[in-house]
């Protein structure tokens, strides 16, 4: 696989692909949104875990590829300076440029898709899914902040 190319967790695309149905919005569209889930956790993502004991049923899921380009379009800077400055500021430490995108970026698209697929779950609407989005708030009460873990999201 190149080093322009990812390829998502058989659970982070059955999420995706969930998400993208529910919401009516490209795949690449719910990558960003997730991206920007996972970079307003304010935990690194390198203590992610990916939750290998939920993947029962993706046996015949096809997990995605996606390019870098697709993902980051123009903006590949600016999510790249995103990604560099959070796990910096939660680290303490510099990401080496080969563990970036298929490590660092992937954690956080998958950190992110979790979550989202976790607060959709909850509400099962989507209006009330991106008004939370937009608003910044969790859907459930409406007084967490974006900036909980995706453990408070799971609960």
């Amino acid at each position: 696989m190149s080093s322009n190319k990812l390829q998502l967790s058989k659970l982070a695309t059955k999420e995706l692909d969930h998400l993208s149905a529910r919401l009516d919005l490209r795949a690449n569209i719910v990558c960003r949104l997730a991206i920007g889930r996972s970079l307003s956790i304010k935990a690194s993502v390198k203590g992610y875990q990916r939750r290998v004991e939920e993947e029962k049923g993706t046996e015949d899921v096809i997990p995605k590829e996606f390019n870098r380009f697709t993902l980051t379009g123009e903006e590949d800077d600016l999510y790249k300076i995103l990604i560099y400055q959070h796990e910096f500021e939660f680290n303490k430490a510099k990401i080496p440029e080969n563990q970036y995108y298929r490590g660092f970026f992937q954690l956080h698209l998958e950190r992110g898709l979790d979550s989202l697929y976790y607060e959709y779950q909850r509400v099962n609407s989507p209006v009330q899914f991106l008004r939370s989005l937009i608003e910044g708030v969790d859907v459930t009460n409406g007084k967490i902040s974006r900036q909980a873990s995706v453990e408070e999201y799971r609960k």
